[in-house]
């Protein structure tokens, strides 16, 4: 079976897209590897999610946009507050 010169170029040209789309993957999968390595090392993730929620963790935890050590201690359960129910008398 004969082929015309340009049914040749096509059969080519379908091959060399195969073989771009594999380049294309591999290099992207490369590139991949290399950021998650870079960020892992860097511990990138771990910063941005501990420092908010250290702010957010102390918000819950007592009340005030602080670490939770600090919020901790000014909690209004720790004052020294007394309360009666016949209140303070007059004078």
């Amino acid at each position: 079976m004969k082929y015309s010169k340009s049914q040749k170029m096509s059969l080519k040209n379908s091959g060399q897209m195969v073989i771009e789309m594999i380049l294309v993957m591999t290099v992207l999968i490369a590139i991949i590897g290399a950021l998650r390595t870079t960020l892992k090392q860097n511990e990138a993730f771990k910063t941005l999610v501990q420092g908010p929620w250290q702010v957010l963790s102390g918000m819950i935890v007592a009340g005030y946009w602080k670490s939770p050590d600090q919020a901790v201690k000014l909690h209004p359960a720790l004052h020294r507050n007394h309360g009666s129910l016949e209140g303070e008398p007059a004078n």
